[in-house]
């Protein structure tokens, strides 16, 4: 009776939890399919106006209670008759009694300091509904653009219209990442179904508050590069495995470090670290992970202390250089006209160089119950035992590879995206290996870290048009604005590093650091500020890198090594990624931070 008692309160449990989530499910489709009847015309991008003095502009809102106005400017600076061009964007209702409109109180004003060269100003500027529209009357609504500029501006805008909930939308996002973390960091679910359940929770959220986005727009959140990536490159590594070289690898690798655990550690670690700096580091670790896996059996060692190692100088090394981290990529690409290839190496590889000895050294410290120094003086037996199998198919695959990391290496000259590389590379080594058994070699995809990186990205984007990233950007204006303007250039230094750290180690650092860009470049700008657009550049970078060393999400690298000792029964969790991985990025992010004041601040090497 006992028995039957508690197993019907078992399955009243359950039944009531399939319930609530189907209730749950039912509500979020609703909101997902059904657009809100207080929600107007969401979010709309126009072509380029032209305003003066003489020439205000006017955009009739749709009326809508209750609402909250959102307002994306987008204005040109180039040279005009005036030394300071005021620039003000005002909301106005109609009043059917006087047939005149009547400034709301919503009035926004900022200056563009004129210069020579044409570049753009981004600002966001929110508004709420003034009382009046708490009727069920619907009253016209604009806003009006105005400026005392001479000589015509050119501008653009995009108006998102929400409702009541809009001007809560920043709070709502802190909570969904803050729940989102917690389900991945106490492991109530696995972090692959969080980061779904994450995304999907988001989406309905952004609903609720604006027009639901479409799939077509949703499916532009996920960073086909990554994705491409990782599964052109799982595909090939996963048709490598099966030639026994992981296992003769191994062996050598092992051989070559005299059989001595912590110098092994140690040359795998560093060597990680170089081909992360000229390969991106998803990649190499793709490359070294699967052969310390098989090592690490082979001999008999814990392989979680040597993958990770691996994982934490992957992400150092990769901050080196322009190709090493997305992060860099994007700063890259975004101010090209500023900074080159060898500018990421001459100004950022010495102050990384200067961090590899100490996280070594606390590397021997944390984990020196875990791995022993002892010395195998006999290897022959291992080296007869592991073999490569099947040399033939092993020819094929090194010449795909070879091919495949040549052109990663060429990309600057290419421009052909290591996505289309990896993904080409896959295509012709499935046809030319096993043109008849590809269900065998896809077997080897790690289709739930792909699902995991396609969750979470959209799971941040959907945060970034909350507002939450854009948030960031805006206390770290407001806090270098307001420092003393001797200090002001070392204030921006260590908050940009330190928020950019801490920001890269809990949401993805892609959005991140692309909107960081646009932040820094208007840092730079204002002649008041006197910020160097380099610094700037070389701060965020360092951040944004080095604090994917953090946690577990916090850079591509970390989720595929997981993924990969995940497979082979190797369990790390994201409280043990943690331990570990934070400790690491406070020590190579503060003896960075102290890098740059030394020689970027105090000597002015650029």
């Amino acid at each position: 009776r006992q028995i039957n008692a508690e197993y019907g309160t078992q399955k009243h449990l359950g039944m009531g939890k399939t319930s609530l989530l189907l209730i749950f499910l039912v509500f979020s489709v609703a909101q997902l399919n059904v657009r809100a009847s207080d929600i107007a015309e969401g979010q709309t991008h126009f072509n380029m106006r032209a305003l003066s003095r003489n020439q205000p502009y006017n955009y009739l809102l749709a009326s809508t209670p209750n609402a909250v106005i959102e307002v994306l400017l987008t204005v040109q600076k180039a040279e005009y008759s005036l030394p300071k061009i005021n620039f003000t964007v005002q909301l106005e209702y109609f009043s059917p009694a006087t047939e005149v409109w009547i400034i709301t109180g919503k009035v926004e004003t900022f200056e563009l300091l004129t210069k020579g060269d044409f570049t753009d100003l981004v600002a966001w500027r929110g508004y709420e509904m003034p009382e009046i529209y708490n009727q069920e009357e619907e009253v016209p609504i604009r806003l009006h653009f105005t400026t005392n500029s001479i000589t015509p501006i050119g501008f653009n805008f995009a108006v998102v219209q929400m409702n009541w909930l809009g001007r809560y939308q920043v709070p709502i996002a802190g909570v969904l990442l803050i729940l989102v973390y917690v389900l991945i960091v106490f492991e109530l679910i696995h972090r692959t179904t969080s980061a779904l359940l994450g995304a999907f929770v988001a989406l309905v959220v952004l609903s609720i508050l604006r027009e639901r986005p479409s799939i077509a727009t949703v499916v532009t959140w996920i960073d086909e590069g990554t994705i491409g990536l990782l599964l052109g490159m799982m595909i090939i590594i996963g048709v490598f495995s099966t030639t026994g070289f992981f296992e003769w690898g191994a062996i050598k690798c092992f051989k070559w470090s005299g059989g001595k655990v912590w110098r092994l550690l140690s040359v795998l670690a560093c060597l990680t670290a170089f081909l992360s700096a000229f390969l991106d580091n998803v990649t190499t670790i793709m490359l070294v992970a699967p052969v310390t896996l098989r090592l690490a059996r082979v001999v008999d060692l814990p392989p979680v202390p040597l993958i990770l190692s691996e994982v934490f100088f992957s992400n150092i090394g990769g901050t080196a250089t322009l190709i090493g981290d997305p992060p860099n990529i994007i700063i890259g690409s975004m101010l090209s006209e500023h900074i080159q290839f060898v500018d990421f190496i001459i100004h950022l590889a010495p102050g990384l160089l200067i961090a590899l000895p100490p996280t070594l050294l606390y590397l021997r410290i944390v984990f020196r119950n875990k791995l022993t120094d002892k010395v195998v003086e006999d290897i022959s037996e291992l080296e007869d035992q592991y073999k490569i199998t099947n040399k033939r198919l092993f020819g094929k695959v090194i010449a795909v590879l070879t091919c495949v990391i040549l052109l990663f290496f060429m990309e600057p000259v290419t421009h052909v995206e290591p996505a289309w590389i990896a993904m080409t590379g896959a295509a012709i080594l499935l046809a030319i290996a096993a043109p008849h058994e590809i269900e065998t070699f896809l077997e080897k995809v790690e289709w739930s870290t792909l699902l995991f990186f396609s969750g979470l990205f959209i799971f941040i984007e959907a945060l970034k048009e909350m507002g939450l990233i854009r948030f960031i950007g805006d206390v770290c204006t407001s806090i270098i604005g307001a420092a003393s303007p001797n200090l002001r250039l070392t204030v921006a230094v260590v908050l940009i590093i330190w928020v950019s750290a801490i920001a890269s180690a809990f949401i993805d650092n892609i959005p991140y650091t692309a909107t960081m860009v646009p932040v820094i470049i208007q840092l730079s700008e204002d002649p008041s500020l006197g910020l160097p657009l380099r610094v700037l550049a070389w701060s965020l970078a360092y951040g944004a890198c080095l604090g994917g060393n953090g946690t577990l999400i916090g850079a591509s690298a970390n989720v595929v090594a997981v993924g990969i000792m995940d497979r082979a029964d190797y369990k790390v969790s994201f409280l043990e990624f943690f331990k570990y991985g934070a400790p690491i990025m406070l020590i190579t992010v503060s003896i960075c931070t102290i890098y740059s004041l030394v020689v970027m601040v105090s000597i002015g090497f650029y």
